[in-house]
């Protein structure tokens, strides 16, 4: 994270987002989208028009950025002619554009927090409560559309509480195995019709 006393004042986020740039840009040696073997897609939203955004070309690198662009956090991201944020503004569980782009069977993950906070101290605080609680309402329509729903312990953790990786990456891998005979079974009856 890249915080900055005049990004947090002067800007449109705490942090620049430029580290989290470099970090995709070490991560994922393919440059554009549509060099990626396994179909990707990011979603933002259109901070200007409030309409989500699918970004299925163009520079992975500037596509993650902007579909990371958490409003008060990171900065809003010009991209292909669109100011983005966060696509969970509008969508955080995007059943719909997997979809749209032709999957059969949609395994959804749902890293939903637990959003009652009484503690509530400081401007960060409220924006991220705010979040969470837009983003709650969002996912609990939309988890009907999925196939299968895995849905890691990981609700106690903070959004910006990123010394807890290796905690979430291993709720994420064990509410995985329980979902490994769903997911078989699943994709069995999709291989039969």
């Amino acid at each position: 994270m890249d915080y900055g006393f005049m990004s947090a004042f002067a800007g449109m986020g705490a942090a620049k987002g430029e580290k989290l740039e470099e970090f995709v840009r070490a991560k994922v040696p393919i440059v554009n989208i549509e060099d990626v073997k396994i179909p990707f897609t990011a979603v933002a939203t259109d901070l200007n028009r409030g309409t989500r955004v699918v970004l299925d070309r163009g520079p992975v690198v500037r596509a993650v950025r902007a579909s990371c662009a958490l409003p008060g956090v990171f900065p809003p991201v010009q991209h292909q002619g669109n100011l983005l944020v966060d696509g969970g503004v509008l969508d955080n569980l995007p059943v719909s554009v997997a979809r749209e782009r032709g999957a059969d069977v949609v395994i959804a993950v749902d890293i939903g927090v637990d959003i009652e906070n009484r503690e509530l101290s400081n401007l960060m605080e409220v924006i991220v409560q705010s979040i969470n609680i837009m983003a709650a309402e969002s996912v609990r329509l939309r988890k009907r559309e999925a196939d299968i729903l895995i849905s890691p312990s990981v609700g106690s953790v903070g959004m910006m509480d990123f010394g807890q990786k290796k905690v979430c990456m291993q709720a994420g891998i064990e509410a995985t195995q329980r979902a490994m005979p769903d997911i078989r079974n699943r994709i069995e009856a999709w291989r039969r019709t």
